[in-house]
């Protein structure tokens, strides 16, 4: 799960998710940083197509970090809610 919370945003989901905290951690290349557009989301999903059929046993683990992510919809900006 932790995999694909880092993937979507950057950084690890918890509890208590203080962004002033975390800045140097954060991961630049993820789906929240970038571009709302098809075009910009696609490679990550090519990426989650490859990674799923090379690691089927990851697939529950992404199927949790959505739902998660999808639990969490409001805290995120209308631009984070159309990237998810």
């Amino acid at each position: 799960e932790t995999f694909f919370e880092v993937v979507f945003t950057g950084w690890i989901l918890g509890t208590s998710s203080e962004k002033t905290e975390r800045e140097d951690d954060d991961l630049k290349l993820n789906v929240l940083a970038s571009e709302a557009t098809r075009e910009a989301i696609l490679p990550y999903i090519k990426f989650f197509q490859m990674i799923m059929r090379k690691k089927p046993f990851l697939v529950k683990g992404l199927e949790s970090t959505l739902v998660k992510l999808l639990r969490q919809l409001e805290f995120f900006d209308d631009e984070g809610k159309t990237k998810l």
